[in-house]
């Protein structure tokens, strides 16, 4: 059986970073450390559906996407052109061993925090 605990996904908005486009992200995942990927989703109001970026569009430091139970931080460049609302996004898929076990529940979580409006510069 497959028991995915919860990914938590952090952001801080420094002075610095935001002055050239960027968030500080604190990724948390309780268990051993796994790969995930990061993904930015954007609407123009509460009321309208997300829409994902093309994470081809996305660049981060370090380029090695890992999870840690104590977190682990990576600067993300905010990419031009998003609507009113914007959230950052960690997902974690399912280990690569689930897919070789007889029983199949294969899950993947997804974290969101909101990124800073460029309005509070």
């Amino acid at each position: 059986m497959l028991v995915l605990l919860a990914l938590s996904t952090g952001i801080f908005a420094d002075q610095f970073g935001l002055a050239f486009g960027s968030v500080r992200v604190m990724v948390r995942h309780k268990g051993p450390p796994q790969p995930f990927t990061f993904h930015i989703r954007t609407k123009e109001s509460k009321a309208a559906q997300w829409e994902y970026i093309d994470k081809q569009r996305l660049s981060y430091f370090p380029r090695t996407l890992m999870t840690s139970p104590h977190g682990r931080q990576y600067r993300v460049r905010i990419p031009s052109g998003l609507k009113n609302y914007a959230q950052l996004c960690s997902r974690l898929g399912p280990p690569k061993d689930a897919y070789s076990s007889s029983f199949r529940v294969l899950v993947s979580v997804e974290s969101c925090a909101n990124l800073p409006s460029r309005n509070q510069d």
